[in-house]
């Protein structure tokens, strides 16, 4: 069989063909999944939290959680366990 450029295509058996494409699957979707999720993948940026924003955030939760207990949206449902009804 001739190609488009004139060289001779390497003639295979459907068989070999099948077990080669199952012996480099896992490496082949491996790489194939690794430059999508680069591409999807967006960085992220950290940066330390201020004392007072710590400070802040903490006064916050603290403040949900007890306006919680008040409503009764918080049960305790075991010895170490609780239910929170979060809206």
């Amino acid at each position: 069989m001739k190609g488009k450029e004139g060289k001779t295509m390497k003639e295979i058996d459907i068989k070999n063909f099948n077990k080669s494409i199952q012996a480099n699957k896992k490496e082949a979707n491996y790489q194939v999944n690794k430059e999508l999720s680069g591409i999807k993948r967006r960085r992220l940026k950290y940066r330390k939290r201020s004392n007072d924003e710590i400070e802040t955030l903490d006064k916050l939760c603290i403040e949900k959680w007890k306006r919680a207990e008040r409503e009764g949206k918080i049960q305790r449902t075991g010895k170490k366990e609780l239910y929170y009804a979060f809206d």
